[in-house]
């Protein structure tokens, strides 16, 4: 449509909305506008001759006779006239609204122009489909108790070894593989004499099967016969051992040396009676039964009425701790009533030591800080107490569960401590205590995390002569401890791996000279200050018997033993 079009109308629509306001009103009505005039009409509807005559003098701007009363009498009788007339003017007016922009909206065109209005049709768009909701994962909740402002616990001398810091490896990022939460403790296990699956491992009967199922061989049962010798060798009347005394029990001019620290006597002997234990020696016709027998009741005699075992004084958890386990594991051998009640007081004063975030620090005291290294061997003692099927508080269980989850990673290292000493620190040491706790908690051995840390520990593989450098090369009788234990329960062509490099570097070094002879030289750091001569030679004793010591968790989850080598 032109330009011209839209004008023509334009004032055609002007043209009929002044008609219909000169019908709304007549002439003479004070509001009739005076544009302009139109014939008026007689009472019959007819138009007058002398308006249809002076039609001409009204264009010519003559003056409109005043409407009579008729014509004011003829409206008020038909109010639907007026009703329409009105309607039509707003229709009428809407239209002149819309043309009108339109006709000044531009300047007028001159000369020939074919201008036209183009009306475009534009497809609005329509409102987007709304995005599908994805539900939000739900983060793990894990209950940490809120920090009290006390003051940081001053640990007393002697002090732990702290794992050197190590560079975190960024987390992976998959998520983490469901947990057996319904198989319970990996370790509970068919009662005893069940054969292949039983709890105590093949301590008696099917030793030498074991051996050489296991890569055991002649040679390392001799060093444990010889180890467990020496022990015997340096045992107090009281039936402890002593980390600092024991060379009272030296003879001659060959005494031994590498003292420890006397506050860890209780934890030492638990330690030492394990190794007696590893081996079977609950048989009434053992020649080493009755140091057993006197190390088991120093045991008990040093249990107060909470259930702590040893002296409240310095650091001494670690000697609870050793000493829980030993219990649980000498009830479960031997079957004794008052041994069972002694390891059942004994779990439940680590339950009510345990800290709210669901590890162990130094001392029962609530302290916030959960230290894996002293968790470790709570988690041994709960791994033995299922086997033994003892009874114990079972948030116990739950809340180390909460701790190995935080303190344990996904791409196979540990953190030693949450607050204070040793805080946020890893090594790969470190790294084996979460690995055998996640196993005990009952982790498959073939999970991905699993597999993740048993690749590091395999990169640092048992080495002598690192132990000088122990800060940064982790060897110690503690890791090969740790981490032998760990392997044998992973199965597969790393446990062959790591268990050839054991019998190569290790059992060279037990000593074979005069009174020390049996036993292997204290680690050169601090872990073989702590506990000297006795502790280590009863770890590395432990270590060597692990062919026989325990069924392989591979074997009670029913896995095959994959990838061996060896057959």
């Amino acid at each position: 449509m032109s330009k011209e079009d839209l004008k023509l109308l334009f004032d055609t629509e002007r043209q009929i909305l002044r008609r219909r306001l000169k019908a709304l009103f007549p002439s003479g009505s004070p509001y009739r506008p005076d544009d302009g005039a139109r014939p008026s009409k007689g009472p019959h509807g007819r138009r007058d001759k002398s308006s249809r005559e002076g039609s001409g003098a009204t264009a010519a701007g003559a003056a409109q006779p005043p409407a009579g009363p008729g014509r004011r009498r003829a409206l008020a009788r038909k109010p639907h006239s007026l009703k329409g007339l009105v309607t039509s003017m707003a229709v009428h007016v809407v239209l002149l609204a819309i043309l009108l922009p339109i006709v000044i909206s531009e300047a007028p065109v001159t000369g020939n122009s074919d201008t036209e209005l183009v009306v475009r049709f534009i497809t609005l768009p329509t409102e987007k489909e709304p995005r599908e909701e994805t539900q939000p994962k739900a983060p793990e909740v894990v209950v940490t108790p809120d920090p009290v402002p006390e003051p940081e616990p001053v640990p007393t001398e002697p002090e732990q070894p702290v794992e050197p810091a190590a560079e975190p490896d960024p987390e992976p990022s998959e998520p983490a593989p469901a947990e057996p939460e319904d198989h319970g403790l990996a370790g509970k296990a068919p009662a005893a004499g069940s054969g292949d699956r039983s709890p105590l491992g093949a301590r008696y009967g099917e030793k030498a099967q074991a051996l050489l199922r296991y890569g055991g061989n002649t040679s390392t049962e001799h060093a444990v016969a010889k180890g467990l010798q020496w022990l015997a060798d340096h045992q107090d009347r009281d039936g402890s051992w002593s980390p600092d005394r024991y060379t009272d029990h030296c003879h001659g001019a060959h005494r031994c040396g590498g003292v420890g620290f006397p506050d860890y006597r209780v934890g030492v002997s638990a330690l030492a009676l394990l190794a007696f234990l590893g081996a079977g020696v609950t048989d009434a016709e053992h020649p080493l039964r009755p140091n057993v027998e006197k190390g088991l009741t120093y045991l008990l005699t040093v249990q107060d009425a909470s259930g702590c075992v040893g002296p409240r004084k310095g650091n001494y958890m670690y000697n609870h701790a050793i000493s829980a386990f030993c219990l649980a594991e000498a009830a479960l051998l031997t079957e004794r009533d008052d041994l069972r009640r002694a390891a059942e007081r004994a779990l439940e004063f680590s339950a009510l030591s345990q800290q709210a975030g669901g590890g162990w620090d130094y001392t029962a005291a609530q302290t916030f800080r959960n230290d894996l290294s002293i968790t470790g061997w709570q988690v041994m003692a709960l791994h033995a107490a299922q086997q033994a099927n003892l009874v114990f508080p079972p948030e116990l269980e739950r809340k180390v569960r909460n701790f190995i989850r935080r303190a344990v990673h996904r791409n196979g290292t540990s953190t030693y401590a949450d607050r204070g000493i040793g805080e946020g620190r890893r090594g790969v040491s470190i790294a084996a205590v979460g690995l055998l706790s996640k196993l005990y908690l009952g982790w498959s051995p073939r999970s991905p995390e699993v597999e993740r840390a048993i690749e590091r520990i395999m990169r640092r593989p048992p080495d002598d002569a690192g132990r000088v450098d122990w800060d940064h090369t982790y060897q110690s009788s503690y890791y090969w401890y740790y981490a032998t234990l760990s392997l044998f329960h992973h199965g597969g062509e790393a446990w062959d791996a790591w268990n050839t490099l054991l019998q190569r570097h290790v059992l060279p070094l037990q000593s074979d000279r005069g009174h020390r002879a049996g036993s292997w030289d204290p680690d050169p750091n601090w872990i073989g200050a702590a506990g000297g001569r006795v502790a280590t030679t009863a770890m590395l004793v432990l270590t060597f018997e692990v062919y026989y010591r325990y069924t392989p968790l591979w074997k009670k989850f029913g896995l095959p033993d994959r990838e061996r080598t060896k057959q």
